[in-house]
């Protein structure tokens, strides 16, 4: 998630325990690698990490992934993470639902970037490990 203006405070960087609390419904995008107009199929991950607000609210970072379970996918990769290092079968990998995942514990790693316009950072997850 980013930094934006007013009282938002971003997900600090470092290990994160957290849980996954939602997957959204799927959208389509334009696919930024071709220059055919091709639209590819995305959703976020909603994850929910220990870390409060001041108002003793829990934070929450997403993050989004392009629909695939190809070995190469970010979301190949950090779903073994959230199944606390196992892979899908090719059976589970037929079936798989991604919202299957909502309420499983693993760890968040985040990153913090600055903003190209000097007005803060952005948070980011980088990877997904076991709980």
């Amino acid at each position: 998630m980013s930094e934006g203006t007013g009282d938002f405070i971003p997900v600090s960087a470092g290990v994160q325990p957290a849980i996954v609390k939602t997957v959204s419904a799927p959208f389509w995008e334009a696919n930024k690698f071709s220059d055919d107009g091709e639209e590819v199929e995305f959703f976020h991950v909603t994850f929910e990490v220990d870390e409060k607000t001041p108002n003793g609210d829990k934070m929450s970072i997403r993050r989004k992934y392009r629909k695939s379970l190809h070995p190469k996918s970010n979301f190949r990769k950090d779903l073994i993470g959230i199944r606390g290092g196992t892979d899908l079968n090719a059976d589970e990998r037929k079936a798989f639902n991604p919202t299957s995942i909502e309420g499983m514990k693993c760890q968040v790693i985040v990153e913090h970037t600055p903003r190209n316009d000097g007005s803060g950072h952005w948070a980011n997850v980088t990877k997904i490990v076991p709980a």
